[in-house]
């Protein structure tokens, strides 16, 4: 795997902060739950989960209609 496949963006960055704050897999509208104003849109942030599944530092997981995501990789990795 090329190096700048595992580093984060400034948008991924908060998206997995969220996630490792939740403590817990989360779907987008949790992760848009949690997000401070100004929010940007629950497009982006999903957008950006899938992206993060392409890197391999989240999973998604099915549950009903929707998906949630959980870390891959804690906060210090």
């Amino acid at each position: 795997m090329r190096r700048n496949e595992k580093t984060l963006t400034r948008l991924e960055f908060e998206v997995m902060s969220i996630l490792w704050n939740l403590g817990r897999p989360a779907c987008a509208w949790d992760v848009l739950g949690e997000w401070p104003e100004p929010k940007p849109a629950y497009t982006t942030v999903l957008t950006v989960m899938q992206v993060l599944t392409r890197k391999g530092i989240v999973s998604p997981e099915r549950r009903g209609k929707a998906h949630v995501f959980r870390p891959l990789l804690s906060r210090e990795e």
